[in-house]
């Protein structure tokens, strides 16, 4: 491709704010909707701005063209069964990790979380950490809840037995 040297230097500009954008983004302390979808259109932005750049080194071209592909096809593989007993005593470990963490509204990270974030983040942890390929998510057919959980309950009651 070729452009005009203004046109360059704008490519440049916006690609280089889309990098610092997704680099960024996820420190941001409550990951709103909004701010998932700012963070998607800056990767997007920068890979088209840098494939966009690098058009006439072939080597570099094909290897941001092959990328989305070769991020993609892990997430397409089969993976194995979840244990629903072990991803229940995971996601109970990964919920008391957050025990004294400050509420932030929308937080969903040590610094700050709320009361939908806190399971959402827990339940996302204990998935991810189960999984040996991102791909292999599979759905378990109903997510745990604290009703069917044999665990003390955080009130300092007895829990179920």
């Amino acid at each position: 491709m070729r452009f005009s040297l203004m046109a360059r230097r704008v490519l440049i500009y916006l690609t280089t704010i889309a990098m610092v954008g997704v680099v960024a983004l996820p420190w941001t302390i409550s990951p709103m909707r909004l701010t998932k979808l700012a963070w998607l259109a800056a990767m997007g932005i920068a890979w088209a701005g840098s494939t966009a750049l690098c058009w006439k080194r072939r080597r570099i071209r094909t290897g941001l063209l092959v990328s989305p592909l070769a991020v993609t096809i892990p997430f397409l593989l089969p993976g194995r069964a979840i244990d629903p007993a072990e991803l229940r005593n995971d996601y109970v470990r990964r919920m008391g990790r957050f025990e004294g963490t400050t509420y932030v509204w929308g937080g969903e990270s040590r610094r700050g979380i709320d009361c939908s974030g806190l399971p959402r983040r827990a339940y996302r942890d204990a998935l991810l950490s189960l999984v040996v390929i991102p791909g292999s998510m599979p759905i378990p057919e109903r997510a745990p809840s604290s009703r069917s959980m044999d665990v003390p309950a955080a009130t300092g009651g007895s829990g179920r037995k």
